[in-house]
């Protein structure tokens, strides 16, 4: 887990998400997983968002939303869980 996946915009970075989601359970892995927060701040919007793209669409993780056919949803869906891992991360 170490290694990051190579597009944030994938189905591989959510299964990476999933994984990573479970160690931040345990807080000896607070401090070895630091280098997952610098990754998602980096690929954050300017706008403070996170779109992951339609590859994200995994039918298990992703879409919260009823309906991605509108990017708002889509864009809406991926910051939302991405500040609960940021969060899971942090408080661990």
């Amino acid at each position: 887990l170490h290694i990051l996946p190579e597009s944030f915009q994938s189905k591989q970075a959510v299964r990476y998400f999933s994984a990573i989601e479970l160690l931040s359970k345990f807080k000896s892995a607070l401090s070895d997983l630091a280098f997952v927060r610098s990754w998602l701040t980096r690929n954050q919007s300017l706008d403070g968002t996170w779109d992951m793209g339609q590859e994200a669409n995994d039918k298990i993780h992703f879409p919260l939303s009823d309906d991605w056919q509108k990017k708002e949803n889509r864009v809406k869906d991926c910051t939302e869980y991405i500040k609960t891992l940021i969060e899971a991360l942090e408080n661990s």
